[in-house]
Formats: structure tokens, sequence, C-alpha cells
């Protein structure tokens, strides 16, 4: 006998095709994790005989399902196996090149088609496996400090000493930056994309051909008020016979390994073009300018200007909230049915759990005073919360995301508090659904997972 520590148990995850088909496990989803799983039983009562003070007989318990939760810290890459079996296995969509982005929404009209996960828990010692389960709830908390996601879910019957799969993919977790956040507001949910802001993308095209002796170095200038040291001059080598768009080619890749361009601008393009996309939401530079011209190279035609393609828009958060707390109650229930062939919960059933977002706001006029007139007035606020992470390559770049929209009331008035000392107010905004918009929630992701099917 050995005493087995909990520090070394690990989650394997994989989505299901169907109800009580068993996926094929293959990945430890870190970042996050769901808790051991604790059977619960129907039935399972005692007996007791008539004219016997004590109970001598159990009633058999024959059916039963299992409690576990998923949580941990937000990530871009390893939510969209959880999200999947609360929200639906939504479709996805090209964001750029390489990007995915998936929307997991709730709203009146809006229908779920659940999915479920197997879960496979321990290692080679002992494990134990259950199939069906999915998220029933969810709590998502956001500050300064800490990105935390609960999401307590249920499953069929644990299945235990199973045999382990044996070497399990480990997916490197991108975890998101507390201090990535920005929390806008609006009046509608078209306003928080104006409120949001506008990245700025400038494209710059390369004219002209290498000749067959004209090999040498092309001469980039990229400047920029957003860029350490702009105006940056970057001597890019060219070979003779070079295309337009054998040259844009190498004069991207230099671009990308510059570390003061790379850290303002996400670097892509295609054919001839070079295009460069603001990491940041900013007021329009007007001196972001990318030139192309013949330094000990042939064959190139000066390009001096480079073209604005989109203008950028400086965003407008709201103030700087101290916290902000997602909570979404019970929206899937279990069914159990008289019937012998069940061994586990039926079914399961939708419930009217109403979402709600709790903020923590200071005390002065662009916080507390902008959510006052609220306050029981009938009129709709919505909410933006989020994050931006690392850039996903390609022609048309894109960038992980995470960001929360909700369409909220506010019925009662604050609660007054303290924060670090500083005096708070703590706002309890529930959930509408919204006509205009069409929904309540919507959680959008943009990552590199091209699918879900046993991944996450």
């Amino acid at each position: 006998m050995s005493v087995r520590s909990a520090v070394y148990y690990q989650t394997k995850a994989a989505l299901q095709s169907a109800k009580g088909t068993a996926a094929t496990l293959g990945s430890i989803v870190n970042g996050g994790g769901w808790t051991r799983p604790k059977p619960i039983q129907r039935g399972g009562t005692m007996h007791t005989n008539q004219g016997e003070p004590f109970p001598s007989t159990v009633v058999p318990s024959t059916k039963g399902h299992t409690e576990s939760e998923f949580g941990g810290k937000l990530t871009f890459n390893n939510l969209v196996l959880p999200f999947a079996t609360m929200f639906g296995n939504v479709s996805t969509s090209a964001n750029g090149t390489n990007g995915k982005l998936r929307n997991f929404q709730l709203g009146n009209g809006i229908s779920i088609t659940r999915t479920y996960l197997t879960l496979e828990f321990g290692d080679s010692s002992r494990a134990k496996k259950i199939i069906d389960w999915f998220g029933k709830a969810l709590t998502i908390s956001l500050s300064d400090e800490s990105t935390d996601i609960k999401m307590p879910g249920m499953g069929g019957v644990r299945q235990d000493d199973t045999t382990p799969t044996s070497s399990p993919t480990s997916v490197t977790p991108s975890i998101i930056n507390p201090s990535a956040f920005d929390v806008f507001l609006a009046t509608s949910a078209a306003g928080l994309d104006t409120a949001e802001g506008t990245a700025q993308v400038e494209t710059a095209t390369v004219v002209g051909t290498i000749g067959s002796s004209g090999a040498g170095n092309a001469t980039v200038v990229f400047t920029s008020a957003a860029v350490t040291g702009s105006p940056i001059t970057l001597q890019v080598a060219v070979a003779n016979n070079d295309t337009a768009a054998q040259v844009a080619a190498k004069i991207i890749t230099a671009l990308q390994a510059d570390a003061y361009i790379s850290a303002a601008f996400a670097i892509g393009g295609s054919s001839a073009s070079i295009v460069a996309t603001a990491l940041v939401n900013a007021a329009n530079d007007s001196s972001l300018n990318i030139s192309i011209d013949n330094g000990t190279c042939s064959g190139l035609t000066t390009a001096a200007t480079s073209a604005n393609t989109t203008a950028g828009v400086a965003p407008n958060k709201f103030a700087l909230p101290y916290m902000t707390e997602l909570s979404i109650p019970d929206i899937v229930g279990l069914v159990y049915r008289m019937n012998s062939a069940d061994t586990s919960y039926h079914d399961t059933v939708a419930l009217a759990g109403i979402p709600s977002l709790k903020v923590e706001t200071g005390d002065d006029d662009n916080e507390y005073g902008t959510l006052l007139p609220y306050i029981a007035s009938g009129a709709s606020l919505f909410w933006r919360m989020v994050a931006k992470g690392a850039v996903i390559a390609g022609a048309v770049t894109s960038r992980e995301r995470f960001a929360i929209d909700i369409a909220t009331k506010l019925p009662q008035a604050e609660e007054p508090g303290e924060n670090q000392g500083a005096a708070s107010n703590a706002f309890s905004l529930m959930g509408v659904h919204d006509p205009t918009w069409g929904k309540m929630l919507n959680i959008q992701l943009i990552n590199s997972v091209a699918a879900i099917t046993g991944t996450p």
C-alpha cells in the first residue's frame, strides 16, 4: 500500500461524438483542470423491518451521476472544450489566415446543441473515468491581479480502476494576463465596438523586380510614433531575379524580426503587399509609414509612401473598475426516468438561469456617477471585458482574444464598501435579452485551435 499524492493527479479530456459514446482521451488541459470526481447516488437508503429498532437491509443504488468542477486560470486556448459543453459546439470561423474565432452565446431563441466530454483522472497506479460530462454553471472573476474561472459540471457514473490513456498530449496554456483586460460600457451592443476603438492598419506595396544582376539590399524605413527608435531603417537582402512578391516576403520577415517593430505591430501580407496592424487601439498616427527603395540592389521602383488602410481610433474605456464578476447559475439540469437500461441520468434539460454581472467601481463621477442614472431606470447597459494576447502569424495576421459581452439592467442601488482603503461601490447588474442584438451574452474566443474533437 502506498500513499498517493493529490498533487500529481491530472485530467485528460476529449469531446464526444454523441452522448453515451466515450471519446478517445488524448489531451491534458493545463491552466485549468477538473476536480476529482464525486459520485452522487440515487437511492441507497436503509430499510428497517417492522418491529425492529434498527435497519437490516439496504435498498440498493442502481443509478447515479458524478460531479466534477472545471476551474483554474483563464487561458486563450484551453477553454473551448468546457465552453462547448455548456454553450454548444459552436461553428468556427476564420480570423485572419490562421486565427479561429468562436462565439459562445445565450439568449432567447438561441438553440444550444449540447455536447459532452469524456474525462479521465489519475495515472497508472489507479485511474477513473466518466463520460457525458457537461458544464452547468459558470463564474468568471476578473481583477488587476487574477483571472479565475469556475464551471461546476456533472457526468455519468464514475468508472473506477480503468486503464489510463498512455502518452497524452500536454497542451501548453496561453495564460491571459490579468493586466491585459480592459472594460468598456455602451448603451447598445454596436456601441461596444465603437468604445473599443480601432487598430490602425498600414499597407506598403513592393513595385518592381530585381534584375538578373540586381542582388543586394533593399532599404526599408519603418516610421511610427508607437515604435521605440523610430524611424527604423532595415537593410533587407534580396537575390537576383526576385519578384515583387519574393521581395515583400523577405521584408515581412525582417520587420517581424525587429523587436521594436514587433512590440507595436503585427506584420503580415501577401503577394507584393506588406501589412502592419497596430497591436493597441489608439488615435490615428499620421506619421506611420513604410518606405521601400533600392539600397545596394537594383530593379525596385521607389515606394516612399505607404497607404493608411484603416485609420486608428482611440478607445473609450469605462474608467478603471476594481473588479468584474460574471455569474451564470445552473442553466442545465439532469433528468432521471424509470428505465431499467439506464445506469445514469437519462437526459439533460435546460433551466432558466439568469446571468448577472458584478462590477466594483470607484466613488467618483467617471465610475459611480456614470452608473447612478441607470438604477431602476429600465435602460440597458452593455458591457465588454476584453483581453488580447499573442499575434497569430499569417498573411493576414490575427491575435488571441477573450471577450465577454453582456446586456444588463441595474435593478437596485449599489453596495458601498472599500477596496485597498479606497471608497468603492459594488453594482449588481442582471443580464437581459436584447431584441436588437438578438442575445443576452456573447463570449468570444480567438485562438489557433483549429478543431475541438479530442483537443482543447
